[in-house]
């Protein structure tokens, strides 16, 4: 429960899943008799509006203290404005019931909690690589089955990857086709973080846009484990000179501990850089938890 004091007038961040606020007045106005409130002798001495990114609600007097505030849904601020010398000492209260936080939160309805297919006898595991909470179920449950955890991505045709000479790189997948965990990250460090310990599945196929080979040249795919070449899913060379598209793929299996990752990262040598192909079924990644 943070805890901070308000004067002058100014915006204030609010914590998490705040539902309500206990306002006390620290510091009173330099003349009394400024109302009738009970217990204090004062009102209306500071205001309080609530608000998120887009904007506010109407303002709420305080007029006395200690006073209880119920802090709407959605709410990530508020704005206030104290009068002349008056200090406001604030204390969030996360969570309760209602009428603050308007009722209970289901556990998978919570920012940093990602619950996929429950059962009965799992626990609730913090994931330090995705810092959040997610449901796993302990070996030797008495048979208990696995929750689905894995996700499978495919590049966007407008990316257009181009893989440089002579040098590992990751492929970015940047298209979620399913991914319950969140365990992808995108981009130039695209990686798929595991949440759940087990032995995992992984297939990758790429392909190369329309373009000249030579026997000279190699194209290699690699499954990477926390950033190392873990093992080869495909190598080869063109058998002559030629121009046309390059398909690889490759699987393999991989054990993977609580916050592990893997990517997929493609070489080449041709000796200059060459661009995947524009089509998001040519270029894809899944990943499965097998047990």
């Amino acid at each position: 429960m943070a805890t901070y004091t308000l004067s002058g007038s100014g915006v204030h961040a609010l914590s998490a899943n705040v539902t309500a606020l206990h306002v006390t007045i620290t510091t009173l106005p330099d003349e009394p008799g400024e109302g009738t409130a009970n217990p204090t002798d004062y009102y209306d001495i500071a205001l309080v509006r609530f608000g998120d990114a887009v904007g506010f609600f109407a303002s709420v007097p305080i007029v006395g203290g200690p006073q209880w505030l119920a802090v709407p849904n959605g709410c990530t601020r508020i704005g206030y404005s104290c009068e002349d010398v008056v200090v406001l000492s604030v204390a969030e209260v996360i969570g309760g019931t209602p009428p603050f936080g308007g009722g209970a939160t289901a556990l998978a309805g919570l920012s940093d909690v990602s619950i996929v297919s429950p059962l009965g006898g799992d626990v609730l595991t913090y994931i330090g690589a995705l810092a959040h909470w997610a449901n796993v179920t302990p070996s030797g449950g008495g048979g208990t089955s696995v929750p689905f955890h894995g996700a499978r991505y495919h590049q966007n045709p407008t990316t257009h990857q181009s893989i440089p000479h002579n040098s590992y790189t990751v492929v970015n997948f940047d298209v979620s086709d399913y991914d319950p965990d969140a365990a992808v990250t995108t981009g130039a460090a695209w990686h798929f973080t595991a949440i759940a310990a087990g032995h995992y599945a992984v297939t990758a196929y790429v392909t190369y846009d329309n373009q000249s080979w030579n026997s000279s040249m190699n194209v290699q795919m690699a499954l990477y484990k926390n950033g190392s070449n873990y093992s080869t899913l495909y190598i080869n060379a063109p058998t002559s000179m030629n121009g046309g598209y390059w398909g690889l793929g490759g699987s393999d299996h991989v054990n993977l501990s609580v916050g592990d990752t893997v990517s997929v990262n493609l070489y080449q040598n041709v000796g200059s850089g060459r661009f995947l192909l524009a089509s998001g079924p040519n270029n894809y990644i899944a990943i499965a938890l097998v047990h």
